[in-house]
C-alpha cells in the first residue's frame, strides 16, 4: 500500500510542488528523513509544478513524473506542516 504526501522541494534554482509516495510497512509510515537518508540517489515526485526561484515563474504544465537528485535538495516541506510561530523563528536565528 502506498501513502502520498504533498511537498515542496527546493533546490538552488527551482521549487517543485508535487507528491511523494511512500511504501507503508505494516502500520509504520516512512518518514521524509528516512527517504533522504536512504541509499537512493533520486526522489520521485508525481503531479509536479516547477517554479524558477530566480524569476518566480511557474510553468503552466503539471508534470506527471520527475526525479530530483537527493544531493541537489536544500529542503523539503510537507504541505500539512503548520507554519512556524514567531517565537520559534526567533529561536532559529
Amino acid at each position: 500500500m502506498l501513502e502520498s504526501m504533498k511537498v515542496t522541494i527546493e533546490t538552488d534554482k527551482f521549487s517543485f510542488d508535487g507528491y511523494i509516495h511512500f511504501a507503508q510497512l505494516g502500520k509504520v509510515q516512512r518518514r521524509l528523513s528516512n527517504l533522504l537518508n536512504s541509499e537512493k540517489h533520486f526522489i520521485a515526485l508525481t503531479d509536479v509544478t516547477i517554479t524558477n526561484r530566480e524569476t518566480e515563474k511557474t510553468d503552466n504544465v503539471i508534470h506527471p513524473f520527475i526525479h530530483i537528485r537527493v544531493g541537489a535538495i536544500q529542503f523539503i516541506k510537507p504541505y500539512n506542516e503548520p507554519p512556524l510561530d514567531e517565537e520559534t523563528i526567533e529561536a532559529l536565528q
